[in-house]
């Protein structure tokens, strides 16, 4: 025979989960009821577009822009390899985590 106060804990348990499920289903009812936003597809057409030279922006410019992209791929043209000027990641320079 289970032991009656692990078969309460397991009964209290099942109706807090279903108290749960109902908010839930309410919740989701609720949402799918909600009207959707209105689209307006023709704001794409009122962004600003354009080209950049990114060899006249300087250096420490992009560093910033491009923080994050892999050993600085972007800032490399296309097909060249190695370190970029001042890149002391890619040499495993110390002095990058001395902030020189």
């Amino acid at each position: 025979m289970p032991d009656p106060e692990f078969t309460r804990d397991v009964n209290a348990r099942a109706a807090q989960l279903s108290a749960e499920r109902d908010e839930k289903k309410a919740k989701l009812a609720e949402l799918e009821n909600t009207r959707p936003i209105r689209q307006c597809p023709d704001l794409l057409n009122k962004i600003p577009t354009g080209s950049i030279d990114l060899g006249q922006v300087p250096e420490a410019t992009l560093r910033k822009l491009f923080r994050g992209v892999p050993a600085g791929d972007a800032l490399r043209p296309q097909g060249q390899q190695g370190a970029l000027p001042g890149d002391h990641h890619a040499r495993g320079d110390s002095r990058s985590a001395r902030g020189g």
